[in-house]
């Protein structure tokens, strides 16, 4: 009994070994993707190369442990605008180059519901990616009180993973439930509102060590602060 108990104990403390291997073999994707940025205007106000000069017409994201930093850039190679993800302080941060003010919003509250719907899954870049739909109805003050429907598609990289668990606590648009479908990097999303479609397509990928402090936004004493 006592040999059929010690080879019992071998085989639970291998099965754990085993086990706590593959967790460890988890690696989550650190380093940054450029993307390229397209519109479709869906209203006369706006054309593809005015939203391109003055929203962006490429961005670079730097990502490390769920934090990010995103670059905005114009057709014209300028910087427009930087948006920082701190998930510790629980703040997504906005800051244009032409606007001293500082503006973020509480990651924690949301004012809309995003349902989300399984689409086909395709290759990007030669990675297998899965395919999300959503659908978000909005409304406030800055549509005049009335409720709009959103759209949109992502596709997340499988081999590019992502721990949703980051994401916990972030609630505005559905976004933890978001990454626990993807639980992967966006390589493509569209997104359409009331007055354009923007694309979103990634053109290069590299995975490299990422200092904290490259995506952590410095803010000094007297820069000015807005909540959204």
């Amino acid at each position: 009994m006592r040999v059929i108990l010690f080879l019992l104990m071998i085989l639970f403390c291998s099965c754990n070994r085993i086990q706590n291997s593959k967790k460890e073999k988890v690696s989550y994707f650190e380093g940054m993707i450029t993307y390229s940025i397209d519109y479709l205007p869906l209203s006369d106000k706006y054309s593809k190369e005015s939203l391109k000069k003055s929203i962006g017409a490429k961005m670079i994201l730097t990502f490390k442990e769920g934090n990010y930093k995103k670059q905005y850039y114009s057709s014209n190679g300028n910087l427009l605008s930087q948006r920082y993800l701190n998930l510790e302080e629980q703040r997504s941060y906005s800051k244009s180059v032409a606007n001293d003010t500082i503006y973020w919003f509480d990651i924690t509250k949301s004012d809309s519901k995003t349902q989300l719907f399984p689409i086909k899954d395709t290759t990007i870049l030669n990675y297998p990616t899965i395919g999300m739909a959503t659908e978000t109805l909005v409304s406030g003050l800055s549509y005049g009180y009335k409720t709009y429907r959103e759209v949109g598609e992502y596709y997340f990289a499988k081999d590019l993973k992502v721990d949703p668990n980051w994401y916990v606590d972030y609630k505005e648009s559905n976004f933890y439930e978001m990454m626990k479908f993807g639980q992967g990097m966006q390589l493509f999303s569209v997104n359409e509102n009331f007055f354009w479609a923007q694309i979103f397509t990634a053109i290069s990928i590299e995975t490299k060590d990422i200092d904290k402090s490259d995506i952590t936004l410095k803010i000094g004493e007297d820069d000015p602060l807005k909540e959204l």
